[in-house]
């Protein structure tokens, strides 16, 4: 997983930039079609909030790259002030069984709800088979 520590920076017009990298990393941006926005005042999210945020996108970016078959992917990132924000990741790729997914304890989507959960916020994953997979999280409270 990508550390969060390498692409810190609390303004919006970073958290952009550490978006391109992290999917960059992955490897999405030379394989994948990409469409991302960053949106709200970021400048003011707190340390916290901002690696968690950097760790879902980098497990979702793992992912689709290692099991989706996507073509595409759509990343949007809504910040509300220092305490919340909404992420969303998906894919059009050839989704997952939900089930077997989130039944690894250790499994990287596991962890990642449980940290979000552990911010204040929630996790919602949806996939349907040939038809992608969507991650939606709140991470922290509002």
């Amino acid at each position: 997983m990508t550390s969060p520590r390498k692409y810190a920076g609390n303004e919006t017009v970073h958290l952009k930039e550490a978006v391109a990298r992290s999917l960059a990393h992955a490897g999405l941006c030379r394989t994948h079609l990409v469409d991302s926005s960053v949106t709200g005042d970021c400048s003011a999210l707190s340390p916290g909030l901002h690696e968690t945020l950097l760790l879902a996108l980098a497990e979702c970016a793992d992912n689709t790259v290692r099991h989706a078959g996507a073509s595409g992917v759509r990343v949007s990132i809504t910040c509300h002030g220092t305490d919340a924000v909404d992420f969303s990741f998906a894919d059009n790729g050839r989704g997952c069984d939900l089930i077997v997914a989130l039944s690894y304890a250790s499994g990287g989507l596991v962890t990642l709800r449980r940290r979000v959960e552990a911010s204040g916020g929630r996790a919602a994953f949806s996939s349907r088979h040939g038809g992608g997979f969507h991650v939606f999280l709140r991470i922290g409270h509002r």
